[in-house]
């Protein structure tokens, strides 16, 4: 499964699945924020499993912007 970050509208960030014809938008399972969130979840792949099978919409790569994974990062 390949996860993502993407704008979807000016104000507006969603969790996404990466599929070959478009993206499917995820909603943001309770308690997490971001990605590192999710990814640092005790089980990320059955909690992504369970919000994509709970409500996702596919939408074409062209309508969403990708955004970088990281939100924060020291240097």
């Amino acid at each position: 499964m390949r996860i993502g970050k993407v704008q979807v509208s000016e104000n507006e960030e969603s969790l996404a699945v990466l599929v070959e014809n478009g993206v499917y938008l995820v909603p943001w399972p309770a308690g997490c924020r971001n990605l590192a969130d999710v990814l640092n979840s005790p089980d990320p792949q059955e909690l992504l499993g369970r919000m994509f099978d709970a409500g996702s919409t596919l939408v074409g790569h062209s309508q969403v912007k990708l955004l970088a994974p990281i939100d924060r990062q020291e240097v």
